[in-house]
Order: C-alpha cells, then sequence, then structure tokens
C-alpha cells in the first residue's frame, strides 16, 4: 500500500448503467450466457453484505469462494470495496487444516463459503482450533445438505445460514443475519426474499403465484424478481 503509485489513475463519473463486469452464467440450465453487469448491481451486493451477511466495519470478514465465480467475485471483493469493509484473500486451493489456521489466526468473525467446503472440513480429521472467534457462518452456491449444521451446531456452536443467488440478479433469497432481519434457520429452505426484492413462485402448470402448500416452480430461465 505505502509502495503504491497513486499518480495518474483518474476517477470517471459513469454512472449506474455502465458496464462493469461481463461474465457468464454457469451453464445449470443450458449453454452458458453471457451477461453484462451494470455498476449499479455493486449496490445490490454491497446491501447483501450488510442485511444478508451482517457484515459491517467492525468484524473480520472472510469469503472463501473463488473470485472466477460471481458469488466470490462480488462477496469477497467488490461489495467489501463498495462497504469499505476489509476483506481475505486466500491464494491456493482448498484444504481443511489451511481453512482453520486462517479462522484462527486472523480472528475471522464471519465466514462464507460453498456447502461443499463446510462438508469438507465435517469430513476431514482436522481438528477444530480452539479459540475460534466466528459469529456468524453463511453459504450458496449449492444445496446446503442438513448434516452440516447438525455438525457446525456441534462443532462450533452456529448455524451456516443459506442463501440463495444467480449471476444475472445477485442474491435475492436468503436467512438473513441482519440482528434486525435475523429468523430461525430451517434445514431445507433457502430463506424469505432479502431487503429490497420480491419474490414469486409460479404454479407449475400455470403463470400465476402458486397457491400456499401446492407445489410451484421457479423457472430459471425467467426468474420472477424486481429489485
Amino acid at each position: 500500500m505505502a509502495a503504491a503509485r497513486p499518480e495518474g489513475i483518474t476517477s470517471v463519473p459513469v454512472g449506474g448503467d455502465a458496464p462493469l463486469v461481463h461474465m457468464f452464467t454457469s451453464g445449470t440450465t443450458g449453454k452458458p450466457k453471457g451477461v453484462v453487469h451494470p455498476v449499479r448491481y455493486a449496490a445490490g451486493w454491497q446491501s447483501y453484505l450488510e442485511y444478508g451477511l451482517g457484515v459491517g466495519p467492525e468484524n473480520t470478514f472472510w469469503c472463501g469462494a473463488d473470485p472466477g465465480w460471481a458469488y466470490g467475485l462480488y462477496t469477497a471483493i467488490v461489495a467489501p470495496l463498495a462497504a469499505g469493509v476489509p476483506t481475505i484473500l486466500l491464494r491456493g486451493g482448498f484444504s481443511p487444516e489451511a481453512t482453520w489456521a486462517l479462522l484462527h489466526e486472523l480472528e475471522v468473525t464471519d465466514f462464507a463459503a460453498a456447502p461443499t467446503v463446510f462438508r469438507g472440513l465435517r469430513a476431514s480429521t482436522a481438528k477444530v482450533p480452539e479459540g475460534l472467534v466466528l459469529q456468524r457462518l453463511s453459504s450458496a452456491g449449492e444445496p446446503l445438505t442438513p448434516e452440516v449444521n447438525e455438525w457446525a451446531t456441534r462443532a462450533l456452536g452456529l448455524r451456516v445460514h443459506d442463501h440463495y443467488g444467480q449471476t444475472e440478479l445477485g442474491m435475492p433469497i436468503g436467512f438473513p443475519h441482519h440482528p434486525q432481519l435475523e429468523q430461525p434457520v430451517r434445514d431445507g429452505a433457502m430463506g424469505p426474499a432479502l431487503p429490497g426484492w420480491t419474490m414469486t413462485v409460479l404454479d407449475e402448470d400455470r403463470d400465476e403465484p402458486a397457491l400456499p402448500e401446492s407445489l410451484g416452480a421457479w423457472p430459471s430461465s425467467s426468474p420472477r424478481a424486481h429489485s
């Protein structure tokens, strides 16, 4: 930081609709599709950092997701930069030993990662370090299976809050950590709509809202989301 040369770098106002990142979807429902994220997209991720993850300047935050993935790029880099919150980046692939060591040595209070990471920690023979100061755990990117929270509750005294999003949208759903929004985590559920979002589950056969207690659908090719 001290050796950086700020001269010659000019800030240019471009407006909220100017392009920020051109990213491709994962192709879950077909071929990957190119999505151009506007600058205002960063505001939605800053909101997710504050309300979904419950992270503030007083916390020590680490998102273990790869920044080549939309969740890792925005959760680990863009949102913390926009919010002025310090963030941690670790070079190299995942290992339980390195994860426990970093959580302990840097006194991480807030940790977000894919459910596979938590399953890897659960399956590892590496010992959970004493003296961890973790306060909040979050996941996204794939189903959060019940055994993760069975283990996390027993080993860490915490439950992992599941969150859901899409490359095209950001993070519209999840169990929020913000103290004014937090609610009990339910296994097998992704949580309510996060602040700024309204979500609609459609009937399986008709383009109409599904009735309570009925089976519905939310087509990935045509998400019913409004920011």
